[in-house]
């Protein structure tokens, strides 16, 4: 019965981190400062790739930084719809997951990385 116990501590831990976090939560804080330069650098990678110098000299470069990228985007979602039972506790765990997909912060990491 150990397992359960430890996986859904594991499952809020992790709730926890990807959520905005507070001062006294170091990890949490560095999610999400490492959140938001994933953010930026994927922003400039994409205004970057719209000119046809950068694009000739570093092509290759600037995709593969935008498949990092957009790949972390879309762990971020799944760890997000692994945890939405958290955001919505009184809801069956599908209508959690449903009620995060269809929210606004929902729709726009999946267009993080669905497009790609």
């Amino acid at each position: 019965m150990a397992a359960p116990r430890s996986a859904d501590s594991l499952r809020r831990r992790v709730c926890s981190i990807i959520d905005i976090g507070t001062a006294d939560d170091f990890i949490s804080r560095g999610y999400d400062i490492l959140y938001t330069l994933v953010i930026l650098v994927n922003l400039a990678v994409t205004i970057a790739y719209t000119f046809d110098e950068a694009e000739a000299r570093c092509g290759r470069l600037l995709l593969d930084i935008e498949a990092v990228t957009v790949a972390f985007f879309a762990v971020d979602c799944v760890l997000r719809l692994w945890t939405a039972k958290y955001h919505h506790p009184s809801m069956p765990e599908w209508k959690s997951v449903c009620a995060y997909i269809f929210s606004f912060s929902g729709i726009v990491d999946l267009l993080s990385f669905l497009p790609y």
